[in-house]
C-alpha cells in the first residue's frame, strides 16, 4: 500500500486499523475530514483546506475500503 506523503505515519496506521475492523466485521466506516479546523488553525484559505482534505481523502480511499459501506465527508461541505 503506497500512500502519499502528506499522510502521516500515525493516521496511515489507524486508517490501517480501521480498514481491518471494517474487513473482519463487515461494518459501515465513516470518516470525518476536518477541513474546516484546518481552516481556522492552521492559517490556510478555503481552497487550501479544501484541497488538502480531497488529498487525504484519496489516500484513504486508496486503502482499500468497501465502497459500499464507507462514507468520507468534509466538514465544510457537509455543514452546507
Amino acid at each position: 500500500m503506497i500512500l502519499k506523503w502528506a499522510l502521516v505515519y500515525r493516521v496511515c496506521v489507524c486508517v490501517c486499523v480501521c480498514r481491518y475492523l471494517q474487513d473482519v466485521f463487515d461494518v459501515p466506516l465513516v470518516v470525518q475530514m476536518t477541513d474546516d479546523e484546518k481552516f481556522l488553525w492552521k492559517d490556510l484559505t478555503v481552497e487550501d483546506a479544501h484541497r488538502l482534505a480531497r488529498e487525504n481523502a484519496k489516500d484513504i480511499i486508496a486503502c482499500g475500503f468497501d465502497v459500499q459501506k464507507t462514507f468520507i465527508f468534509s466538514d465544510m461541505e457537509y455543514m452546507r
